[in-house]
């Protein structure tokens, strides 16, 4: 009887390559594949490397720059209203706040006084009224 040959067998490969195989999604590159693609690559990658870097545009960093600090100096400056308009609400709010609180000690201070001028002139009719 003749021993059964798997298909790996049959294909030419063995139980490393396959294994290997097994581990990627990508099938198996025949050498010259490889040497093409390391070539493709050294070549990107040099080609990248040789590529002449234009000049920076100096007038266009330039015109950036003020362009930003032009904004910047915007920005600051809506701030700081904000901030003024902010701080001079907070103390109108503040002196409304003192005038009524004011008003108020006022008021009880004159209903005291009131309260105790007529509690006295009671005093002083009442002893007038014993006397006579």
């Amino acid at each position: 009887m003749t021993p059964k040959r798997t298909r790996t067998q049959r294909s030419g490969e063995n139980s490393n390559t396959e294994s290997t195989a097994q581990g990627s999604e990508n099938p198996a590159l025949t050498p010259a594949q490889i040497a093409e693609l390391v070539a493709t690559t050294v070549a990107q990658i040099l080609a990248g490397q040789h590529a002449p870097q234009p000049p920076p545009n100096l007038d266009q960093q330039v015109e950036e720059i003020r362009r930003m600090h032009e904004e910047l100096e915007a920005r600051q400056a809506e701030e700081m209203r904000r901030m003024r308009e902010e701080l001079e609400s907070q103390k109108a709010e503040e002196i409304r706040r003192m005038r009524e609180e004011l008003e108020a000690q006022q008021a009880e201070e004159m209903r005291r006084m009131r309260e105790e001028l007529e509690s006295q002139r009671a005093e002083e009719m009442r002893r007038m009224y014993e006397e006579l």
